[in-house]
């Protein structure tokens, strides 16, 4: 693979892991998490590309939040916001 198949944005899942690991044998892959806002754990998303990639898990958005995107987007179906606020804060000390 080449790093052409992988871009900032996508979710990070095994096989993007796979990609970074031939695209960058020797490279690192960090997690960050923020301070500010609520994000779902779950869902991860890669943010960085090189030897030094980041992925970010994706923000939590408020159920109202996700209804107005859901209403104004036709129905898309990963908006984030899916879990209650409280079950997708991490520690934002």
């Amino acid at each position: 693979m080449s790093e052409e198949a992988l871009f900032p944005g996508m979710p990070f899942d095994e096989n993007v892991r796979l990609k970074l690991a031939e695209a960058f044998p020797d490279g690192t892959v960090s997690v960050t998490r923020g301070r500010h806002y609520a994000l779902e754990e779950n869902s991860l998303y890669l943010v960085r590309i090189g030897p030094d990639a980041v992925i970010l898990p994706r923000m939590a958005y408020g159920e109202e939040v996700a209804a107005a995107l859901k209403e104004c987007c036709g129905g898309e179906d990963q908006i984030g916001g899916r879990e209650k606020v409280p079950q997708t804060c991490g520690d934002h000390s």
